[in-house]
């Protein structure tokens, strides 16, 4: 049995990618070339997908950089779709995405053919298959930050209610014309204007209908509706927000206002002790992570996110939480059962 450490965030696990706009930046040693995972492309049916074996850093030296392209003063970045089959070994590596010369990119996946070390994909039913992996890879002349992203960070803050609805919207003034019908969440921002009122100044999509015109006509008119703070004298640095559910029918629409300030997090029954047990279904013998996926139908869906050490013991843990542990859904502030991801780290 491992130590068990686990948290309610509802972000993707992602490792830290240059090409991902808006990441921090940390300040690392100065690396050449720079390999590493991209959190964009894997299969989500897979139990356990593709993943990087041992210290990446290992596949490159910075005698690697081809002689030309540093002399030159090439640098770049670019995405490469590399393809594994049922042992892990590499079998394709494709260019998606660059803005790097050839010798560049000739130089990435020559390196990820020739060093590169993964962990097989498991399918849904844990028997290993062959899947592909999406990775990163830089080419860099000067010492800079290189942006990465923290596993579990939530992408937002925590949702509080601190407005209230003044002002029923008029939502047949934007309904489209062929009358759609869908449900929208809006998270609607305001702050004071120069005369001192109260103006929503910004709309956020929080759960869309599919359809984008709707979702922006509700915005609209949602943005031109009376809002005042639920409280007074809040912090001049408080957001300021209320969430709305818009429910459209054949151009009709009626909304709900929140039931609750905040929504409830899923409960696992037993807590600690059940995931305890799920971690004593198998021999854990590396840091591993798993993403317990707890649906509104009280069914958990499991995947590897990087694993426990062996095949066996990944099957093991998932099929025990697929199986033996219960839980009461997440309710977000209408009331409603949601789905939850939680993030279950497990060391030996």
């Amino acid at each position: 049995m491992g130590l068990l450490r686990y948290s309610h965030v509802l972000a993707s696990l992602v490792i830290g990618a240059p090409l991902i706009p808006g990441a921090a930046m940390a300040q690392s040693r100065h690396e050449l070339i720079i390999i590493g995972e991209a959190p964009i492309g894997a299969d989500p049916d897979l139990l356990r997908p593709v993943s990087i074996l041992g210290d990446r850093k290992t596949w490159v030296t910075n005698d690697d950089y081809p002689a030309e392209a540093k002399r030159a003063g090439e640098t770049g970045s670019m995405l490469i779709r590399v393809s594994t089959d049922d042992r892990g070994r590499v079998s394709d590596c494709v260019l998606m995405t660059h803005d790097t010369s050839p010798a560049l990119n000739q130089t990435a996946c020559r390196l990820v053919r020739e060093r590169g070390k993964f962990r097989h994909a498991l399918s849904s039913e844990g028997k290993p298959v062959a899947s592909s992996i999406t990775l990163y890879v830089s080419f860099v002349l000067e010492e800079r930050g290189i942006p990465t992203v923290s596993p579990g960070a939530p992408p937002r803050g925590k949702y509080e209610q601190t407005l209230r609805l003044v002002s029923d919207p008029d939502w047949s003034a934007a309904s489209p014309t062929d009358n759609p019908s869908g449900n929208v969440v809006i998270t609607i921002s305001a702050s004071p204007d120069g005369d001192g009122q109260l103006r929503a100044g910004y709309c956020h999509v929080t759960e869309s209908s599919g359809d984008r015109r709707l979702d922006a006509a509700t915005c609209n008119v949602a943005k031109a509706a009376r809002y005042e703070p639920i409280a007074p004298n809040l912090p001049d640095d408080k957001l300021l927000q209320l969430r709305i559910l818009v429910r459209w029918s054949h151009g009709m629409a009626r909304h709900e206002l929140p039931s609750r300030p905040s929504g409830t997090p899923a409960a696992i029954q037993g807590g600690r002790e059940a995931l305890l047990a799920a971690a004593a279904a198998g021999t854990v013998s590396e840091n591993g992570v798993v993403a317990a996926v707890l649906g509104p139908d009280g069914k958990i869906r499991c995947r590897i996110l990087r694993s426990l050490g062996s095949d066996e013991t990944d099957r093991a843990v998932c099929q025990y939480l697929q199986s033996k542990v219960s839980f009461k859904p997440a309710e977000d502030v209408f009331g409603r059962k949601v789905l939850e991801t939680q993030y279950l780290e497990f060391d030996p």
